[in-house]
């Protein structure tokens, strides 16, 4: 259980990390208060609530995403796997109130950032996802 709050954590800084740096690209509605500061409540409960959608769409749709386009995976070299994760985060800022992506360009980038920051940000507050304890 407790690797799972970490890893919902670890989710939600980097969706705030993402909103902070592409602000125009990956919106998430109140994210910095009006007088300024680092986050106001309702981005904090976006960010919470897309970081949770997000972990639950990558642990049950990328699965099947990803086994269903392999074949294209396998001709692009797995550069395709790109497309798959862009999709699940396009869906996942969809669904998310309060969330939304400028256009799906900009959902593989988002991504592949979310990808790239979390694993950075998992490591350095040393969550083991496979490692329950």
């Amino acid at each position: 259980m407790r690797v799972l709050l970490a890893s919902w954590f670890c989710n939600a800084l980097t969706l705030y990390i993402l909103g902070r740096l592409l602000p125009d690209k990956i919106i998430i509605k109140h994210l910095v208060p009006a007088g300024g500061g680092f986050i106001s409540t309702e981005g904090l409960v976006t960010v919470l609530v897309g970081a949770l959608i997000l972990g639950i769409l990558n642990a049950v749709l990328k699965p099947v995403i990803s086994l269903l386009s392999l074949p294209v995976t396998c001709l692009t070299l797995g550069l395709f796997s790109f497309v798959v994760t862009g999709i699940v985060f396009y869906i996942a800022a969809s669904i998310t109130p309060g969330m939304a992506v400028a256009n799906f360009w900009w959902a593989i980038l988002g991504g592949a950032l979310f990808g790239f920051l979390n694993s950075i940000i998992s490591g350095l507050l040393g969550v083991d996802k496979k490692k329950e304890d």
